[in-house]
């Protein structure tokens, strides 16, 4: 049975240093992606049945800078006189004719996984318990490029506590957890599985928020439209008297896409890392793809 990367969870501790290692590796010798696969040929397949930019064209671009090729699968069949193909059925017709799978579909990504003959990468599902994994070592990985080990970090995360990635970034900050997390958000926004979390929030203009400037790494996650009277959203918008309030070194992140989240007039602040995130988020993908392959002996 293929070994799949469906959350976070599916990696032992051994293996997430490992990957953020070889991350750093190849940030420092990016030349190392294509070298170590030198001669060999793998194709990936990339299910995206769910709208994606940055997970999809990053495997892709980190396929093929390690010299594997790709190809991608943006609907399910469906036809005039048919009911549309299933997405377990689209999943399973590409997973036999690649050797692996990046797969973002409106369905568990266990359920998507049962009984394909190919590893899968969960770019992204939908359910419940819904994660992204590979965004997260993203996260964690920007996060350590700049500060090293997070144990002595403050670490506050702002929005929608219940988006797969912010799900997938908290489940690996608690295995790897800094000194300080504080959650900036709203009661609408919590996760229904963390029924806690609506007990320990703030904004940011809160009287609770004193510790506000001791934040190290502010991570900002999407708000879904209309999910929040606007009021209220605006509470929760990176403004630029909200990074008054911040430490000077401290960072902005996102797993983007930033609508309205961070204001336009507080993007031009240095402190805003999301896209230095985005772009170095390559080499950890490119980390992953070595991980699976080696864990399938491929």
């Amino acid at each position: 049975m293929p070994r799949h990367l469906l959350k976070i969870d599916d990696l032992g501790d051994n293996e997430i240093d490992g990957i953020l290692s070889r991350a750093g590796d190849l940030q420092t010798y990016p030349a190392q992606m294509s070298d170590a696969w030198s001669g060999t040929s793998r194709l990936l397949g990339l299910v995206f049945l769910q709208t994606s930019l940055r997970t999809r064209l990053g495997f892709k671009a980190a396929a093929a800078r390690m010299g594997w090729q790709s190809c991608s699968i943006f609907e399910q069949r469906s036809s005039p006189t048919s009911m549309p193909e299933s997405a377990q059925d689209t999943v399973r017709v590409v997973a036999g004719m690649t050797d692996f799978l990046v797969c973002r579909a409106p369905v568990a990504a266990v359920d998507v996984a049962r009984d394909l003959p190919v590893p899968l990468i969960n770019g992204g599902d939908e359910g419940p318990t819904a994660e992204h994994p590979t965004q997260a070592l993203i996260d964690l990985f920007a996060i350590m490029s700049t500060f090293g080990p997070v144990n002595s970090l403050h670490v506050a995360i702002c929005g929608d506590l219940r988006s797969r990635a912010t799900r997938s970034f908290r489940r690996l900050l608690e295995r790897r957890p800094p000194a300080t997390v504080t959650l900036i958000s709203a009661p609408a926004l919590c996760d229904l599985a963390r029924p806690e979390d609506a007990h320990r929030i703030l904004t940011f203009t809160s009287s609770e928020a004193q510790d506000l400037p001791w934040i190290d790494v502010l991570y900002v996650a999407g708000i879904p439209h209309q999910a929040i009277p606007e009021n209220i959203r605006d509470t929760l918008r990176v403004t630029p008297a909200a990074l008054s309030r911040l430490k000077p070194d401290g960072v902005i992140l996102s797993p983007l896409p930033v609508i309205d989240e961070i204001d336009a007039n507080a993007r031009g602040d240095a402190r805003c890392r999301m896209f230095t995130q985005s772009d170095n988020a390559v080499f950890v993908r490119a980390a992953v793809l070595e991980w699976i392959a080696a864990a399938n002996k491929t």
